[in-house]
């Protein structure tokens, strides 16, 4: 089982240490020449007034703003650079800690808000770097340094001014405080609603079908409303603080005038240094409302880091006993045995299967059977190990399920789901997807020509490449017969189908059983099966009903000593 490291935004930020002092160097200079503005504007006021020339000084003042421009675009590629590739290392990290989860947790999780983490939530994340890094060593420089400047020019001022822009602080420190709260709740609404319209459009069929666009229209608008009422207290905490700020600066300036001028009429302040406090203020202003946002959107972020963290300290899919272990070799002539094996499902009532036994040979076709809840697809779900028993035992060609490293395990098993599930990708991909090293394309037409797909595939755009699921789709049985086509360009031991002529026609219903016949010589093929002709060629037929074995064995031999078995003949015999 792989670890995945916890995400850690110092560590993540400081991953380009070269870049990054760079952008603070650069930042710097801006913020320098921001700050010469309300000195040189109090020279020039002191000149003018002596009859001196400033030209020079405004030249230099101009320079000076044109340096802190390019300076000031300067630190925002760089940090925008380092924020990309941290949402990139982020991202692959999340997708790859995903894709090993167990796949009961996975869906439980929901697709759309597993999606939410790598979109959403990961451009939150960048934020802490656009604004909150971006702007906050610039501003808290603008900020000291301000202070500092209006300290030098007038104590008393600065003491009047601080004291008001204290209590400014005191009251968005008192918001700051919900809006971490909101983030979290922001983007767990996002990922709930994102789950809802994809599961939706995955049904959109039936949808249309039961003309039900207006219910689910108006289920996904109350989602939708919910996603915008939090966004707006999000908005309102945010927005809180620019009036307090905003006030906060006009009672300071009317405090500062009201005081500067007691002072100008006593001669204890020039009207240059007034002028130079005055603009020092109003600058203040923007750095120190950069400075409270920045903070704001690093409570943010670190909101949105814990929930990533979160999900990467989920478990991953556990590998074996023995990390070292070595692909076993078949040690008999058994393919998978259950030895009193129980499993229920979490959050389900009752289990799916209790004290389950069974076997299936090492070579030859074996049918599962059974009315729908019987426990058949579960009985796959623990082969795959997808899900561990709660008790028992199960083998695999003579080796403890959990003996086997995960990728061994599932490297000796082709299988194929009741969906018949294809990746949005090529039909060369589709075909060769459990393979490591590429395919010859001469095999893949051999694999197709074997299911009847030689002709649909070459009549598309770009053939073996055509992407399906784009301009490009396929049929239910075409698809079908693509994942069969899968299984053919296999060479494992085992070959799991599950209910895999769903969607066959009589005549590729022949194709099929005839390459399952063949794979059967050399392998051990398991078949959740409904056809009777799928039943009848079988070598061996497992019967189950309520999560337990209710008999195995030849399939002429269960129509005479089993009657569940021979009734479910029956039945299926009528349809």
């Amino acid at each position: 089982m792989r670890q995945t490291t916890q995400i850690q935004l110092r560590k993540e930020i400081t991953r380009h240490p070269a870049a990054l002092t760079m952008s603070l160097l650069a930042g710097l200079v801006s913020s320098a020449g921001s700050l010469a503005v309300p000195l040189i504007t109090r020279q020039v006021i002191a000149d003018v007034s002596a009859g001196r020339s400033v030209n020079w000084l405004v030249i230099g003042a101009f320079a000076l703003a044109v340096a802190a421009a390019v300076a000031q675009g300067g630190s925002a590629y760089l940090l925008a650079r380092i924020g990309s590739h941290m949402v990139y290392r982020i991202r692959v990290a999340v997708m790859s800690h995903i894709l090993r989860l167990p796949v009961q947790r996975i869906k439980s999780e929901g697709a759309g808000a597993l999606t939410s983490r790598i979109t959403s939530d990961a451009l939150m994340l960048r934020e802490v770097i656009d604004i909150g890094l971006a702007q906050m060593p610039s501003s808290a420089l603008l900020v000291v340094a301000s202070v500092a400047a209006m300290a030098w020019l007038n104590w008393l001022l600065t003491l009047v001014s601080a004291a008001v822009f204290a209590l400014v602080g005191v009251a968005i420190a008192f918001v700051f405080k919900w809006v971490k709260a909101n983030a979290i709740e922001q983007q767990t609404a996002l990922g709930s609603i994102a789950g809802r319209f994809s599961s939706h459009l995955d049904a959109i069929t039936t949808i249309k079908a039961s003309s039900a666009e207006d219910t689910v229209e108006e289920d996904l608008s109350h989602e939708a409303d919910r996603v915008r009422r939090i966004g707006l207290t999000g908005d309102i905490l945010q927005a809180a603080m620019l009036p307090v700020l905003a006030g906060g600066q006009q009672i300071a300036l009317l405090a500062v005038i009201l005081v500067g001028s007691v002072q100008m009429s006593h001669g204890t302040l020039s009207v240059a240094s007034f002028s130079a406090f005055v603009l020092y203020l109003l600058q203040l202003a923007a750095p120190v409302m950069l400075l409270f946002t920045g903070i704001g959107r690093l409570r943010i972020g670190q909101a949105v880091k814990e929930r990533f963290n979160d999900l990467l300290a989920t478990p991953q899919e556990q590998d074996g006993q023995d990390s070292d272990t070595h692909r076993p070799e078949p040690r008999d002539t058994t393919g998978i045995v259950f030895d009193k094996v129980s499993y229920t499902y979490p959050g389900a009532g009752q289990p799916a299967i209790t004290d389950l036994s069974l076997f299936v040979p090492r070579h030859g076709l074996t049918t599962l059977v059974g009315p729908s809840g019987a426990g058949k697809s579960t009985v796959l779900s623990l082969i795959e190990r997808f899900a561990t028993p709660e008790k028992g035992r199960i083998s695999i060609l003579g080796t403890d399920i959990q003996a086997w490293p995960l990728s061994d395990l599932r490297g000796s098993i082709t299988y194929v789901d009741q969906a018949f599930t294809l990746l949005r990708a090529s039909v060369r991909q589709n075909l060769s997807v459990q393979h490591k090293q590429p395919i010859a394309d001469s095999e893949l037409w051999e694999a197709l020509e074997s299911v009847g797909l030689t002709a649909a595939v070459r009549a598309f755009p770009d053939q073996l490449d055509t992407v399906i699921g784009a301009e490009t789709d396929l049929s239910g049985g075409q698809r079908q017969r693509i994942a069969l086509a899968r299984a053919l360009l296999s060479d494992t031991d085992l070959v799991i189908l599950d209910e895999p002529t769903s969607q066959l026609d009589g005549m590729n219903e022949d194709r099929f059983r005839s390459i399952i016949e063949d794979l059967a010589h050399t392998r051990a093929v398991l078949v959740v099966a409904h056809r009777l002709s799928t039943v009848r060629s079988a070598k061996h037929v497992i019967m189950l009903d309520a999560g337990g074995l209710v008999d195995e064995g030849a399939h002429h031999v269960l129509l005479d000593t089993c009657p569940p078995y021979r009734e479910l003949h029956m039945a299926q015999a009528l349809t």
